[in-house]
């Protein structure tokens, strides 16, 4: 794969939801956060990710979950942000 596209692909991902503290997936339990993470590609081999760490995050954003990941074929790294809210 060209680096133009692997480039493109990750701009892709973190402009979408989770892919940074501004931007994080909403759940209403953390139970589902590793299920999400590991669900996620990677852009550069379109292998699954591995869940490497699952840490809170306390800030001006609220309760914030950081999923870190890594390729399992090619290592590539990111994480992957969740905020935790409550149920309506």
């Amino acid at each position: 794969m060209s680096e133009k596209l692997v480039r493109a692909r990750t701009a892709l991902l973190d402009s979408e939801p989770g892919g940074s503290e501004v931007r994080p997936i909403e759940v209403v339990t953390a139970a589902v956060i590793e299920p999400r993470a590991r669900g996620v590609r990677c852009p550069r081999c379109d292998e699954p990710f591995e869940l490497v760490e699952h840490t809170a995050h306390a800030g001006e954003s609220g309760r914030l979950r950081r999923a870190r990941l890594k390729c399992r074929s090619c290592g590539t790294e990111r994480s992957l942000w969740f905020r935790l809210s409550a149920p309506s």
